[in-house]
């Protein structure tokens, strides 16, 4: 069976603003149009910090952009790594969590990107939203005032709402780090935490309650989307070597279990192979590697 990547239409740049606790943060994503306010967001977090929406452009995470899929082997433009559903048709997730090590990045003077989440839908053609966490691993462009290289940080997303970045002031995101991340639901409100043991942080946030599918589970390493003006594309893929994702559960069951249907998905660009996923070892961990930009 084919599957193209019309079925997820290629998507327009995330509104422009947020509120968060209860302080509108304005944050220019990519002369997006118009503006979403969430509210009733809550921090919980260890160390103190306050948890404010950075005001910097960031990537956003979009749904998967599938190429082929037959047999629970997936090609995407923009995903590798391991997406579920539940073999019933019937049911809806509720949680999904996984550890990863935060992977360093060999970065060229050009900018370039790379980001690991958990996360619930966008995988299946009805789902047009993603609830989802994680990191990014990128290469920032340097200029005459700025030097470029690596820039690390976590983030959370209700795409299509614009990604919001957790401040690394306060939550700082090292290479080798372990991360620990997880999705929840209760009826239509999604919490959304993260916490880096090796730094002593831990973020969590309740945003406002939003319809969304809830059909799939999914274990990430992505090509964001990058716009320029109106116009937006998957990003150059950063060299992160290797990302091993571990604990991968979804409603208390490995990705393995047989409640699930699994989905191996390699991400490609025309004929290259971008990134690619192992089988699963021990049935809830497994590792993606990256092969070209």
């Amino acid at each position: 069976m084919i599957r193209r990547t019309s079925r997820h239409p290629r998507p327009s740049p995330p509104a422009a603003s947020q509120t968060l606790l209860g302080v509108r943060r304005s944050r220019v994503a990519c002369l997006a149009i118009g503006a979403l306010v969430l509210v009733g967001t809550s921090v919980v977090v260890s160390n103190g910090g306050s948890g404010r929406a950075s005001a910097t452009p960031r990537p956003f995470h979009g749904p998967v952009q599938i190429e082929k899929s037959s047999h629970g082997k997936v090609t995407s433009t923009n995903w590798s790594g391991y997406a579920v559903t539940y073999a019933s048709g019937g049911n809806l997730f509720s949680t999904v969590s996984g550890s990863w090590a935060v992977p360093a990045v060999s970065c060229p003077n050009k900018p370039q990107e790379s980001a690991f989440w958990v996360g619930i839908d966008g995988f299946q053609s009805t789902s047009t939203t993603v609830e989802q966490v994680g990191t990014d691993s990128d290469c920032v462009k340097g200029t005459k005032k700025h030097p470029g290289g690596p820039s690390y940080y976590a983030w959370w997303e209700l795409y299509p709402s614009p990604t919001i970045t957790i401040p690394t002031s306060n939550y700082p995101v090292v290479p080798g780090d372990t991360i620990n991340a997880e999705v929840s639901r209760s009826g239509s409100t999604y919490t959304l935490s993260i916490a880096d043991p090796n730094q002593d942080w831990s973020f969590s946030t309740t945003p406002a309650p939003t319809s969304a599918a809830d059909s799939s589970a999914e274990w990430i390493a992505e090509a964001p989307s990058v716009c320029k003006k109106s116009k937006c594309s998957q990003a150059k893929l950063a060299d992160f070597g290797s990302v091993t994702f571990s604990n991968a559960m979804a409603d208390g069951q490995p990705i393995s279990s047989s409640s699930f249907d699994q989905n191996q998905i390699t991400m490609t660009k025309g004929k290259k192979t971008r990134a690619s996923p192992s089988a699963l070892s021990g049935g809830d961990s497994f590792s993606v590697t990256w092969k070209h930009n």
